[in-house]
C-alpha cells in the first residue's frame, strides 16, 4: 500500500482502520509502503477515530511510542499497534 487520499475516502469516518505501516519515518521510507506521516494526514482527512498499525518492519522496532505519539499529535486519532491475537473491543 502507498499513500493515497482515496484510503481516507474509502474509511470516512471509520471507527477503526488498521493501516500498514513499514516504516518509522520518512526519511528511512522505501517503496509503496506507509509512515506514521502518511497515517496521520489520512487519519485526518478521513476523520478516522483510531489507527491499528499493522506489518512494521524491523526498523520500527524500539520507535512504536515515537510512531504512536506522532499519530496522535498529528490528528485527532487515536493510534495502538497490533500485535499476534491483539483483540479490539468495540
Amino acid at each position: 500500500m502507498q499513500y493515497d487520499k482515496n484510503l481516507s475516502i474509502l474509511g470516512k469516518n471509520a471507527d477503526i482502520v488498521a493501516v500498514e505501516c513499514s516504516f518509522p519515518d520518512k526519511k528511512v521510507l522505501i517503496g509503496a509502503h506507509l509512515c506514521p506521516e502518511d497515517i496521520a494526514k489520512l487519519a485526518t482527512f478521513g476523520n478516522f477515530k483510531r489507527v491499528v498499525l499493522t506489518h512494521l518492519y524491523p526498523l520500527c522496532s524500539g520507535r512504536e511510542v515515537e510512531m504512536i505519539s506522532y499519530i496522535e499529535s498529528h490528528s485527532s486519532t487515536k493510534a495502538t499497534i497490533a500485535h499476534d491475537f491483539y483483540q479490539i473491543t468495540l
